[in-house]
Formats: structure tokens, C-alpha cells, sequence
């Protein structure tokens, strides 16, 4: 089956949205604001390349913690979620995905522990997710 038999999100949105509430970046998904409200009206291109940007955000910090054994495996297994958004064009990293799990299924990452290693003490969850905010924040905020 092809990669877009699995694509059913249209938006990395995770349903964790902090930009109604104020923030430039969001907490759920890592995308600015502009880039919520614009979601819809952009091109497959400029989609993709807002992916590629959170993709490198997420790796930047879950490759600090964790460590993926199975990538191929682990992208196939998660392919067939759909709450996961994959884009149609680029491919979609591991640690995205895992992000993506993170940030709306945490209490399923035990059943997918086979595929990844702890290379040094994860602080809570939270605190990942708030490294991730605050890593985006600064660089929409040396963009502006």
C-alpha cells in the first residue's frame, strides 16, 4: 500500500492548541500561528516545508533522549494510526511520529518500546514538550 492509503490527517494539529489562547507558537503541534490559521490555504510546497522545519525542531531535541532502533519498522507500525499526519510528498521522520504519539497518546508508548532506547534519563514528558515549545518559540522569534 502506498503512503497516502495511511494519510488521514490534513494537519499536523495535534489537538493540543495553544495559539487560541495567546501563544505565537503552539504547544501542540509546534507550528506558529500564522501558520494555523493559514494551514488551509497553503500549497503542498510551502506545507512541506513548514514539515521539514518541525520534523528538524522534534529530532533536535528527542535525539538528546532517545534513541530509535527500528526506523523502518517503527514508521510502518505507525503508519497505520490515524492520528498521525504524514505529508504525501517528503518523508516522515521517526521522531516525529514519536513526537506526534507523545503529544497525543503518551500512555501508548509502552506498547511501542521495542522500537526505541533511552540513551540517558528522560525528564517528565512535559518538560520534553516545553523544550520543544521553547526551541520553536526562539526560532519563530529569530525569523521575525
Amino acid at each position: 500500500m502506498s503512503d497516502t492509503y495511511f494519510k488521514t490527517k490534513k494537519s499536523p494539529c495535534v489537538g493540543l492548541c495553544s495559539t487560541t489562547y495567546g501563544d505565537n507558537v503552539c504547544r501542540g503541534c509546534l507550528r506558529t500561528v500564522g501558520e494555523v490559521l493559514s494551514w488551509t490555504t497553503y500549497t503542498d510546497e510551502q506545507k512541506d516545508q513548514i514539515q521539514l522545519r518541525l520534523q528538524q525542531q522534534v529530532e533536535d531535541i528527542l535525539k538528546l533522549y532517545i534513541h530509535i532502533l527500528q526506523p523502518d519498522e517503527f514508521i510502518i507500525v505507525l503508519k497505520k494510526k490515524s492520528f498521525l499526519y504524514f505529508s504525501q510528498s517528503i518523508p516522515t521522520s521517526e521522531y516525529y511520529l514519536l513526537f506526534q504519539l507523545i503529544q497525543t497518546q503518551p500512555d501508548e508508548l509502552k506498547n511501542y518500546r521495542k522500537y526505541f532506547e533511552i540513551l540517558k534519563p528522560i525528564p517528565a514528558l512535559k518538560i520534553i514538550c516545553s523544550q520543544l515549545f521553547d526551541h520553536a518559540l526562539q526560532l519563530h522569534q529569530d525569523h521575525i
